[in-house]
């Protein structure tokens, strides 16, 4: 029979230990109710900007919005021996807790206890994680709420991403965040490729970051190194001889080229499209030595131009190069993209005009276009040489770049039309296109980027179809537009091929020993732009020059300026191709008829007033007007007038004055009368 004494000992610690497991139950359960899980807000995880070339080789690196480079992989990516050496160092019973593990905290709470504070927090890898979602002071609360947290954490995850999640977010050192940025840092290669003594290296840092960095303190990062391969040893994750072999191991710190140019607008112009990054199409030797070709050429080009240059694979669409300024490393103009900058193209758009006309059959190679002086509405352009030919081949047209026949071909086509023909080449034309540009449309009159023109022609190189540039290798073609024929680029092709005119500096040559590539320059109002544009139908190549300023040179002009660094490109940086076959004649039906279009020299004329007249008067001016041409009528402002002086009367306003003779030709003026302000007497 049991002592009476014994049973009452017996139920006191039965009592005793019962209501501590009830204290510990409502605790608990209190604790799961009141701390709230962790959530990741993927700011831990934000990647840092990472542009490449096609080949994997850097363009661009920029940290992420918190000034920390992340670059987040998969576990399978980490290699064999970081996941492992980070187990064994910080949480050797990882695998088979539940998210806290009971014998550390144990230890931990003793420890604690003896010192007053906290010296063991006994953190398993999903406590830390849960502290580096959300950081707090180090307390005895905080420990208490990251337990909580670390069991609600482990509910709902794999110790998988759990893993990956801590090897992913864990700080390495200065602004390292991840075993990622850590290895490529720290030791130059993936977390794959890391030696056992590199990676055993790394899966120590995140104890004491700094204090740790092997750059600056390799003796302490050494002997953290050690213990961690001491923890692998025992727990198994080595043999003795592998662990010998990575003590002996000496510590080398991969040493980063310091940069020494500011990084090409392509790769910031990647950043834009694909702020997450990812590898481009880019060609990094060919950029550079493009590069260096406009450099070569830079020295002859007027004091503060500027350079642009793009090369396109015609066959996929892929970007190869893209040089934004000739000067990268000017703190102004050096930061400017003349790729895509919008600037007035010249004559560069008239290939694309006559495609339309050749498209539709209404105007052949040898059809013959009218150049002589016509007058629209006031305007009176000239050809860049300040003569006319009377009639010339629409062919020998193009060719020569001749301004009137461009401008009639647009007048017979349609602005319109010639306007929806451009957008579906790939340029972006404001909604009022048509409106504003109008018939200068075929000399400039609407701006354009390089980079979009240089597509359009490698359209031309695709047999008539367009689609947009890849900038990324992962981008897949859409489905090609097709705007033009495959006979009418043929013949465009045949007209500017090389072998027919060739850019400064080429045409000494003959024909024949020059690269085939088809090709037109283009100089804007005032010389502010010179292009020089073409394909050899394997690569497409537009190159700009002018001043970002807008400032004009009379040295910009597109063969001169452009023209010898578009020849040197197809000569030595892109392989030279054979010449395509010849076209077939085009049959022209319903031919547009010039006739009624053109303003012979003999036509109307007013000799006064003058174009854009301004005037001042105080209530009525008297203008005086002068024509010459055969049975006149003077309008102004729509109704028509009879002079019975030279001079007419006009009052404050805009007023219009149109004179047209018998065969419906005219010449047009525009005066605007001020009204004078009273001047004050003193």
């Amino acid at each position: 029979m049991p002592h009476p004494r014994v049973n009452k000992w017996s139920r006191r610690i039965a009592l005793l230990f019962g209501s501590a497991m009830m204290l510990a139950i409502t605790a608990f359960t209190l604790g799961w109710c009141m701390v709230t899980p962790v959530v990741d807000d993927g700011s831990q995880t934000a990647e840092s900007l990472r542009i490449n070339d096609r080949n994997g080789r850097p363009l661009l690196r920029q940290v992420a919005i918190d000034d920390q480079w992340r670059e987040p992989i998969c576990l399978e990516s980490m290699g064999p021996h970081l996941p492992l050496a980070v187990i064994a160092v910080e949480d050797e019973r990882f695998l088979s807790h539940l998210g806290v593990d009971p014998f550390a905290t144990t230890r931990a709470v003793f420890q604690n206890i003896r010192h007053a504070e906290v010296v063991s927090g006994a953190s398993t890898l999903t406590m830390q994680v849960c502290k580096m979602l959300d950081p707090a002071p180090r307390t005895f609360r905080t420990k208490w709420v990251e337990a909580f947290r670390a069991l609600k954490y482990q509910r709902k995850h794999h110790k998988d991403e759990v893993l990956e999640l801590w090897l992913n977010i864990a700080p390495f050192g200065g602004n390292l965040r991840g075993a990622r940025a850590a290895s490529l840092h720290w030791f130059g290669v993936e977390p794959k490729d890391l030696h056992l003594a590199e990676a055993a290296l790394l899966a120590g840092l995140p104890q004491s970051p700094e204090r740790l960095r092997p750059d600056r303190y390799p003796e302490a990062a050494r002997k953290r190194r050690n213990h961690v391969l001491d923890r692998m040893l025992i727990e198994k994750c080595i043999d003795d001889q592998t662990h010998a072999e990575a003590l002996r191991r000496p510590i080398r710190i991969f040493r980063h080229q310091a940069a020494t140019s500011v990084p090409d607008a392509v790769g910031f112009l990647a950043a834009h499209r694909r702020p997450r990054g990812g590898t481009t199409t880019i060609d990094s030797q060919l950029q550079h030595t493009l590069t260096s070709l406009i450099q070569e050429h830079h020295h002859r080009l007027p004091e503060g131009a500027d350079v642009a240059a793009v090369i396109i694979e015609t066959s996929t669409g892929s970007l190869r190069a893209l040089v934004g300024s000739s000067d990268r490393n000017d703190p102004i103009d050096g930061w400017v993209n003349g790729a895509i900058a919008q600037r007035s193209p010249g004559s560069t758009l008239k290939p694309f005009l006559y495609g339309i006309a050749y498209d539709s059959e209404r105007l052949g190679p040898e059809s013959e276009l009218p150049d002589r002086r016509i007058s629209r509405e006031g305007w009176s352009p000239n050809n860049y040489n300040q003569k006319f030919d009377g009639l010339v081949a629409a062919n020998d047209a193009l060719r020569r770049s001749l301004n009137i026949p461009a401008i009639l071909l647009t007048e017979a086509i349609g602005v319109t039309k010639s306007v929806a023909t451009l957008r579906k080449l790939g340029l972006t034309l404001p909604p009022d296109a048509s409106a504003r540009g109008g018939l200068a449309l075929a000399v400039g009159g609407l701006e354009v980027s390089l980079l979009e023109l240089t597509n359009a022609y490698a359209t031309l190189a695709r047999s008539g179809e367009y689609f947009p540039v890849r900038m990324f290798k992962d981008e897949s073609n859409t489905n090609p537009t097709k705007v033009f024929c495959e006979r009418t680029c043929g013949h465009l092709n045949h007209c500017l091929a090389s072998w027919e005119h060739a850019p400064a500096g080429m045409d000494e040559l003959p024909p024949r020993d020059r690269p085939w590539f088809m090709w037109k320059s283009g100089t804007s109002s005032g010389h502010r732009d010179a292009w020089a544009l073409g394909h050899n139908g394997n690569y497409a190549i537009g190159i700009w020059v002018g001043r970002f300023d807008g400032q004009g040179d009379p040295a910009f002009v597109g063969r001169e300026a452009a023209g010898p660094i578009l020849g040197e490109a197809f000569t030595r940086l892109v392989a030279p191709s054979s010449p395509p076959p010849t076209p077939t004649p085009i049959q022209v039906n319903r031919p547009y008829h010039f006739d009624r279009m053109t303003l012979s020299d003999t036509g109307p004329r007013i000799i006064e007033p003058a174009q854009n007249l301004v005037i001042e008067c105080q209530e009525t001016y008297y203008q005086r007007i002068r024509g010459v041409g055969d049975h006149m009528h003077w309008f102004l402002n729509g109704e028509r007038i009879e002079l019975v002086t030279d001079h007419l009367r006009l009052h404050p306003g805009t007023h219009r004055l149109v004179l047209i003779d018998q065969s419906g030709q005219r010449d047009t003026r525009q005066i605007v009368v001020q009204r004078a302000r009273n001047s004050a007497i003193r």
